[in-house]
């Protein structure tokens, strides 16, 4: 048989469903009936699976499935559930019963404005709503009109101020405060930069319902759905009679506004579960302290409290793990609920060899190659696949280059899962987007030499023909260089960027193309992106001609490329792929949204976004790879084995105050506090500081609670970094020698 150069390619099917099996108290929850559920439970004690299982209970005692509504955290984990309620079932819904709270509120407002013969609602994302932020606050900045202090006019203009005053604007918007009330508590706390955000406030929703009257912020969907339904009892009632049943997932990473939203349409079939422990949204405004309040919350038709059960039995973690977090959940302070943190573990039978490994590496490299060693030898020695491996660290870093890297080298398959780059400083997207800006830009009647000159100045150039789309390296750019200047008649004084600037914006048929290669893979894309761009096409056709002739230096295009690289393992190639599918994507809702706009808006919009706008876009499955990813990323997840890699002081846990310039963690403090009006600055500080300490074991507790038979806890001590108080604390509750805890050693806590 001939050999093929392309890769093998096998149809993998999704394994067959086991049937599950439940306790008398799993049983208990599944069966309840005639009032509100509260349901307590730790990591591993099934309540994601009780949950399904609840749903489809009521799905086979005859409940209509579309007047059932579960709601979780994120659109990732609603397609998830929703998958899972339905795996085995051959009912059908009008659309997707699990739903995040934003996606209930757009759902309401839509239905309110249909019924009034409006617009639908749009939902405006994160990085348009910075945009628009951004604007206003360059619009205001020579009068100043917002009253910011003399010492931040500045800074106002910066993306970093504007990230913190779109957080400030969310987290006042979720608890219903208008541009007044904020102005009100800027007084009343002698907080001058609430007063500013309060004036801001007040224009930001000016513009947003003048110029986009049907578009609405997450947390703005959320008021406007709560005000309606506060406001017009029949419209309550019919929304009401829409939702038989409700099943709320993870209600610890609800926030108040999510609440106020669930106070008005919840029916007596109302289940919570929820993990206060597990929480990792209160950077978002989840509020995981005032859970005790939830039980009087929620009451039947016959004004008794919800019952409440609570799942004891970790069915996840290993008796040598549950023994681990369990104490590890004993340092908390923020809560009198103790009995979920008893659990116990149901795997009697089922230790693992050695389950946890305590660390310390003398650099990040170091710390790197022992996970890398300990995961490969898990793998070959005890046949446990890489897919069910992970690395959790604490945020985004440089750390996560350095695993990726060193399990590449040591041929160990990983996937980065760690999506914190917006689009304009992807690798694989910032060229499309620069060369579609370009595209419009040099179409343009009014282009001067000059302005060609301020469009592609030479950083860009270089950048461009560096790019994987230009496909050069700096010796070839060097070289490119010297050619054009050797090239030059004896009275041309032009410069390599001079004369690369006409190449590139000047059709040029006559050019000699055989040692200037890079440079016509460029010039090419910015010709048919200008002749798509002359059409009046908007931005996703723009960039479509322009991908869709990027070719690399074979003459192959680069999608079909980078699509048999995936195949082949490159998990770069499939991080790029993925990357530019979410840009298509983002290009196709921001047309559908905005059909009136130039065509170029939404390039301008990318070009100054400064956060990773969410999307749903499929990605790229590879399923036996290791993952790398944040604590916020493992949400909703377990792993046969958990590394979780730097457990230093400042980075886990990570106690910089939140928010501090524009006082958002204050403003949160300030209204969870019945009192907060007789505290002091002082008072304050101590509060967000227990409070952050709280959040960081939970973000730290969750990281580890995602491990089940194997978990490694890893720190490095060099001049600039140390173990942190949570890695010495697991050397202290293992009763680990210290002097052993190194990369050579391999410590190890033996059960």
């Amino acid at each position: 048989m001939a050999s093929s150069s392309h890769p093998h390619i096998s149809l993998l099917r999704a394994p067959t469903r086991v049937a599950l099996s439940f306790d008398e108290i799993q049983q208990q929850i599944i069966n309840y009936r005639g009032a509100p559920l509260i349901v307590i439970g730790g990591p591993g004690t099934g309540k994601s699976t009780t949950l399904v299982e609840r749903a489809k209970s009521y799905i086979k005692s005859g409940v209509d499935p579309d007047k059932i509504l579960v709601l979780t955290f994120d659109r990732h984990r609603a397609s998830e559930l929703n998958d899972e309620i339905f795996a085995d079932s051959e009912q059908t819904t009008s659309g997707s019963l699990v739903k995040t709270f934003p996606a209930l509120a757009f759902a309401i407002l839509r239905l309110h404005r249909a019924h009034k013969g409006e617009q639908a609602p749009r939902l405006r994302s994160g990085p348009e709503q910075e945009y628009l932020i951004r604007e206003l606050l360059a619009g205001s900045h020579p009068e100043n009109t917002h009253g910011w202090p003399t010492h931040l006019r500045e800074a106002a203009q910066t993306r970093a101020f504007a990230g913190q005053l779109r957080d400030l604007i969310s987290r006042a918007i979720e608890n219903g405060l208008t541009p007044r009330d904020l102005i009100t508590l800027g007084t009343e706390e002698n907080f001058p930069l609430w007063i500013a955000a309060g004036s801001f406030l007040r224009e930001y929703l000016q513009v947003s319902a003048l110029e986009q009257e049907n578009a609405f912020d997450p947390s703005e969907m959320i008021y406007q759905a709560t005000r309606v339904l506060n406001e017009e009892s029949a419209f309550l009632e019919d929304i009401r009679a829409r939702h038989q049943v409700i099943l709320v997932d993870e209600f610890q990473e609800s926030d108040q506004s999510h609440r106020r939203l669930l106070d008005a349409i919840y029916p007596n079939e109302l289940t919570l579960f929820l993990d206060p422990d597990s929480a990792v949204g209160r950077f978002r405004g989840a509020d995981p302290e005032s859970i005790p309040e939830v039980f009087d919350r929620y009451r039947s038709l016959t004004g008794t409290p919800a019952e409440h059960i609570t799942l004891t039995r970790d069915y996840r973690a290993t008796q040598a793990l549950n023994m681990l977090t369990n104490e590890i959940a004993r340092g908390f302070t923020y809560s009198r609920m103790l009995e979920h943190r008893n659990r116990v573990s149901a795997r009697v039978h089922l230790e693992a060899a050695q389950p946890i490994q305590v660390v310390q590496g003398e650099s990040i490299h170091d710390e790197a190659r022992f996970i890398a060693q300990y995961f490969q030898q898990l793998h070959l020695r005890d046949g446990i696949p890489y897919g069910q491996m992970s690395v959790i660290i604490r945020s985004p870093s440089t750390r996560a280059t350095t695993l990726r890297r060193i399990f590449a080298s040591m041929n160990i398959p990983v996937r980065e899962e760690i999506q914190s780059l917006p689009l304009n400083a992807q690798s694989a997207v910032a060229p499309l987007i620069t060369l579609a800006s370009l595209s419009f830009a040099l179409n343009r009647k009014e282009i001067t030499p000059e302005r060609v000159a301020e469009l592609l100045p030479n950083e860009l150039i270089d950048q461009l023909l560096l790019s994987r789309y230009g496909g050069a390296d700096f010796l070839t750019l060097k070289r490119i260089r010297a050619t054009l200047i050797n090239s030059r008649e004896a009275d041309d004084s032009r410069t390599s960027y001079q004369i690369l600037r006409e190449f590139l914006t000047i059709s040029m048929a006559t050019a000699d193309w055989s040692e200037l290669a890079p440079v016509k893979r460029i010039a090419d894309l910015i010709t048919n992106g200008r002749k798509a761009a002359r059409s009046g096409a908007t931005s996703e056709d723009v960039l479509w001609a322009i991908w869709n002739s990027a070719k690399d230096e074979e003459g192959v295009a680069l999608s079909q490329r980078w699509q048999r690289d995936a195949i082949s393992g490159d998990e770069s190639a499939d991080r790029d792929l993925d990357g530019v599918l979410a840009l298509f994507e983002a290009a196709a809702r921001y047309a559908d949204q905005r059909p009136g706009n130039s065509g170029d808006a939404f390039i301008r919009q990318l070009l100054h976004e400064s956060i990773a706008s969410d999307t749903i876009a499929a990605q790229a499955q590879r399923p036996d790879v290791v993952s790398i990813l944040t604590t916020h990323a493992a949400k909703g997840r377990q792993w046969a084995v958990v590394a979780v890699a730097g457990v230093e002081e400042g980075i886990w846990p990570n106690l910089t105050p939140r928010g501090s310039l524009l006082g958002s963690e204050r403003l949160v403090e300030t209204l969870r506090a019945a009192s907060a009006g007789n505290r002091t600055s002082r008072e304050f500080q101590l509060s967000a500081l227990s409070a952050l300490k709280d959040d960081e074991r939970r973000l730290f507790y969750h990281a580890i609670t995602r491990a089940r038979d194997h978990l490694v806890i890893t720190a490095t001590a060099a001049e600039e970094s140390r173990p942190s108080q949570f890695f010495n604390e697991i050397v202290e509750i293992l009763g680990l020698d210290e002097t052993l805890l190194t990369s050579q050693h391999g410590a190890a806590y033996l059960t």
